[in-house]
């Protein structure tokens, strides 16, 4: 069996991996959480009988279930193997850098791959977001590549670097690891035939 097919199989399994917690958070703890939504809706047209301190009480709980709620959205999106697919690279890599140190700017355009390119690219983006060093960095697009510029080193050892390469590779995508002297950590492109 070949790398190829080996790298192949193994995405196979991360895609199946990814999906079940993506409808799990979608079809079980969102739906929860909504349903406790409306709970605390029903609450809150009795909140006239509750004391000063219950009032104060609801509306802390109001405000964590909104927390809890929009925080299962977000990862529910990141996990979503299908990301790309169904919203859109720029709109993928939004939620991909939502909610954490990593900003994103997209001013100079993104680049129009094939929808296994840009599924591809996302999972890899997730895998370099998982491994990115304490601190702020930034994730950058353009017409032709995405980038990501921070300080400090990813968290990847020879083995995920490689496996990484492999997966782009999988996808006529380029995939380098920079020397953090530059800032720039990561970039992503489409391979150029010889």
């Amino acid at each position: 069996m070949s790398e190829i097919e080996i790298a192949q199989g193994l995405e196979s399994l991360r895609h199946a991996e990814s999906a079940k917690v993506s409808r799990v958070l979608h079809d079980d703890i969102g739906p929860c959480l909504c349903s406790a939504g409306l709970v605390l809706g029903l609450l809150r047209s009795e909140s006239g009988r509750l004391s000063p301190d219950g009032r104060e009480w609801l509306e802390m709980l109001q405000t964590a279930l909104e927390t809890a709620l929009e925080t299962v959205r977000l990862l529910n999106y990141q996990t979503n193997p299908a990301l790309a697919g169904r919203c859109g690279l720029r709109a993928a890599l939004e939620y991909l850098t939502g909610g954490g140190a990593l900003s994103f700017d997209s001013s100079n355009g993104t680049p129009a791959w094939t929808p296994e390119q840009e599924q591809a690219a996302c999972r890899i983006v997730r895998d370099v977001i998982l491994a990115l060093p304490e601190g702020s960095a930034r994730l950058e697009t353009s017409n032709s590549d995405i980038v990501l510029y921070g300080s400090g080193k990813l968290g990847l050892d020879r083995q995920q670097r490689a496996a990484l390469r492999l997966i782009g590779k999988l996808h006529q995508l380029g995939v380098a690891f920079e020397t953090p002297a530059e800032a720039k950590l990561f970039s992503l492109g489409l391979l150029k035939a010889n």
